[in-house]
Order: structure tokens, then C-alpha cells, then sequence
């Protein structure tokens, strides 16, 4: 069985990663991704009723920005409530970088939504682009989580969250 080498079936206690996450963080986290989602929405509604191609587009242009930033921010504080037994650090530069897919994608989606008529394939085709962009997100950010402990290492390598 495939699944059988994915589970740990001993009684090694030392095996087990300490953990804990803060509550307070968490719940920022989630506040965070419910504004980014309505404001967003909202601004999908104001690039609606705008006449102005100039001001659709810097309508669509800053709710991606929201969308983007606010799903990228929740993750990454996410990522900060969780507390390990293993030093923790980020690579900057590559972590802020893992905020462009997010960006890019719903920038797409928001495009897509802004159209008087919004069938159901456009809201499918946006919610799957917005999706990818937060897997691309995540992917591209996780590896830049590293952590001194290469006994904890390779486990969460395993789970994805140190690379």
C-alpha cells in the first residue's frame, strides 16, 4: 500500500513535531480574508457602473491589488501563527515575490467579473484562476520557510511547509 509509508505508525514520541498556533493571529488571518474578499467585491461592483474605460480599469487594478494582497497577507500570517519547536526565518526578497501570482491572477479574475452579464463559466473560469494563483502563491513562498532543525525539516519537507 502506497499510503502506508505516508503514515507513521511508531510509538516514538520523540517523532512528534511540538506545536502550537496563536489564536489571536489566526483570527487576523481570517478578518483579513473576509475584508479582502467583500472590499474586492465591492470594487468588482463599482468597475460594473463605471463609464469610464480608464476608471474600470483602475477600479479592477485595485481591487486585485486587495484581493492579491489580502489572500497573500492571510496565508503569511498564517504561516506566522503557527509556532514551532525550530528556529524560524524567511527569505524577504523571495517571499515578498510570492505575492505576484496572487496579483496576476486575481487581476484575471476581476477582469472576467466586470462585465454586465457574468455567466456561470466566467464566475467557474475566475474562481479556478484564483485558486492557481494561490497554489502558485503558496508554492512559490513555502519553500523560502526555513527552519535550523533538519530532524524537524525533514518531516515538514514532507508536509511542505521548510524547504
Amino acid at each position: 500500500m502506497i499510503w502506508t509509508n505516508f503514515f507513521n505508525r511508531s510509538d516514538d514520541l520523540s517523532l512528534l513535531v511540538l506545536s502550537a498556533y496563536d489564536g489571536q493571529l489566526v483570527a487576523l488571518s481570517v478578518l483579513i480574508a473576509i475584508a479582502a474578499a467583500v472590499l474586492s467585491l465591492h470594487v468588482v461592483g463599482v468597475a460594473q457602473r463605471a463609464v469610464d474605460a480608464r476608471l474600470r480599469s483602475i477600479a479592477v487594478t485595485s481591487g486585485a491589488l486587495v484581493l492579491g494582497v489580502g489572500v497573500w497577507s492571510m496565508h503569511f500570517i498564517g504561516m506566522l501563527a503557527l509556532r514551532l519547536c525550530a528556529t524560524v526565518s524567511y527569505d524577504l526578497p523571495l517571499t515578498l515575490a510570492s505575492v505576484l501570482p496572487g496579483l496576476f491572477a486575481a487581476w484575471v479574475a476581476l477582469r472576467l467579473l466586470i462585465g454586465t452579464e457574468v455567466s456561470n463559466r466566467q464566475l467557474a473560469v475566475s474562481g479556478v484562476l484564483v485558486g492557481a494563483g494561490i497554489g502558485a502563491m503558496h508554492y512559490l513562498g513555502s519553500p523560502r520557510f526555513q527552519c535550523n532543525n533538519w530532524r524537524y525539516a525533514k518531516l515538514a519537507l514532507a508536509r511542505g511547509w521548510c524547504w
